[in-house]
């Protein structure tokens, strides 16, 4: 060992204790790490894929609430010792009298604990306490709608045009497992066949680029020829829209006796803010069709896919999850459902 290597050590040392002991580390703002955090975002890799687009617009709405948290609460600089159980329960409620959806709070939770995790180990130390608060819960999405309730969806007279528009899109979200962002893409435009002349949807999904193939099941080419073949669909409304109509149109078709399913009890677990001003779990029982969004379309195919016999990833195919694993948080089948399929 030579001793000017021996001297590199020792000033290397010094230099690394005295970064630890600094105060200023204890005085770190998070929004100015935060905007250094998002600045090199499209330069990392998550689960060996660069960070998404999409993935930094999360990040981008995380921080201009955190912004308006800091300013609403007359905070002059948020410190990483600050983010501590107390910054938790502020923030959760904060963000919801703002009318966030809880999942969208629950993201920038997420992204906030990611954000600590991105520095060094002294200072995600500061934020010990912030990083052991749970997770919140959102809502059970247990309701999957039956084919045989698909169908009578399908075929049930609607008093106007728009609800007839939107039980269409609907119903063919609920047989090709697209996402509300990519119902736009179901156009003959999109539209390849094979050689045995069964055609498909093939394009990329907005959310994360992945590309998907959906075969065209005869449910699916029904709606399809209501519209010129599929050339013309109805244009697509506001996500907000499109489920104030889509309720309107399952309260109608609930207070049938074809479509009573519909009324059955769902018990649904959620963190929100309680009647005393605090945020914690609440319990209440809906009817299946208050619980029907248009995620449910998506739960929907998958699950009715894997009820046809479908393997998981033939299903992911069509869906474009990642891993089966993703898939199956999909899938609710019963236990009969599965033991029923062993040969």
């Amino acid at each position: 060992m030579t001793l000017s290597y021996f001297f590199g050590q020792c000033v290397g040392t010094v230099r690394n204790t005295i970064n630890r002991l600094r105060p200023a580390d204890n005085d770190r703002d998070v929004i100015a790490a935060f905007e250094r955090f998002i600045t090199k975002a499209p330069y990392r890799y998550r689960n060996g894929h660069p960070v998404s687009v999409k993935t930094i617009q999360h990040y981008r709405h995380a921080l201009a609430y955190l912004r308006a948290f800091v300013a609403d609460k007359g905070i002059a600089h948020l410190t990483f010792d600050a983010l501590n159980r107390d910054f938790y329960e502020q923030y959760v409620t904060f963000a919801y009298h703002k009318h966030l959806r809880l999942n969208t709070i629950g993201n920038h939770i997420k992204t906030f604990k990611v954000l600590v995790r991105s520095q060094p180990q002294h200072v995600q130390e500061l934020a010990w306490e912030f990083m052991r608060c749970e997770s919140l819960r959102e809502e059970t999405d247990a309701v999957v709608l039956t084919e045989e309730e698909l169908r009578l969806i399908a075929s049930f007279p609607l008093p106007s045009l728009l609800l007839r528009r939107v039980r269409d899109l609907y119903i063919l979200m609920c047989w090709t497992g697209v996402r509300y962002s990519d119902l736009s893409q179901l156009t003959r435009d999109n539209i390849v066949t094979d050689a045995n002349g069964d055609a498909y949807f093939s394009f990329r999904a907005a959310k994360n680029g992945r590309k998907s193939m959906v075969r065209i099941l005869p449910e699916v080419d029904a709606v399809l020829q209501k519209y010129d073949g599929g050339r013309s669909l109805p244009r697509v409304p506001s996500n907000t829209r499109f489920n104030l109509r889509l309720d309107a149109m399952l309260e109608l078709m609930a207070a049938t006796p074809q479509l009573a399913s519909l009324n059955d009890p769902i018990t649904r677990t959620f963190t929100a803010l309680r009647p005393n001003g605090t945020i914690g779990y609440v319990r209440e029982t809906l009817p299946r069709w208050k619980l029907t969004r248009c995620h449910t379309a998506r739960r929907t195919f998958a699950t009715n896919m894997r009820l046809r016999g479908n393997d998981r990833d033939v299903i992911c195919a069509a869906t474009g999850h990642r891993t089966e694993a993703a898939l199956s948080r999909y899938i609710k089948d019963t236990l009969l459902d599965r033991a029923s399929r062993l040969h």
